[in-house]
Parts: structure tokens; sequence; C-alpha cells
């Protein structure tokens, strides 16, 4: 369906691609903390876009996609 929030690969190690729900307006990257990461637009009527996780440390991240319908996420683990 157009409304589900998937990462792959997962884990990884230097990018995922993430499929975006329907509706998809922004993605963002959190950390265990809730420390945002990483944020960007997502492209009008994207189904997917690629996250380049090189600037992370290994560990268990939150991705989270916000749309007009509210927000989806998901989690990912970076490994070295």
């Amino acid at each position: 369906s157009g409304d589900d929030l998937a990462v792959a690969p997962n884990p990884a190690q230097d990018e995922v691609v993430v499929t975006i729900p329907e509706g998809g307006t922004a993605m963002e990257v959190y950390d265990v903390t809730g420390r945002l990461m990483w944020s960007q637009q997502v492209a009008l009527g994207a189904a997917s876009a690629i996250v380049n996780l090189d600037i992370l440390q290994a560990g268990v991240y939150l991705v989270l996609v916000k749309t007009e319908a509210g927000a989806k996420s998901a989690r990912v683990v970076k490994q070295q």
C-alpha cells in the first residue's frame, strides 16, 4: 500500500533507501536520545529517498517521515 514506511537494508553501513508513505513531506533521523541528526524535505510525490548514514556513529536510529496525516517511523541499525 502507499502508506507504509520501509527502510532497507537494515542493518546498514553507508546508506539506506526509505520507502516514503503517500503524502510524505519531510524526513528526519533521530538518535536514541531523541536528538535530530539529519532532516530534509521530501520531493512532492516521491516514492523513495536515499539517506546517507556516513555521518552517523554506529548505533540505533529512528527514521521519521512526516505526512499530511501525521508521522510514521522506523528503526534502523547503523553498523561500522
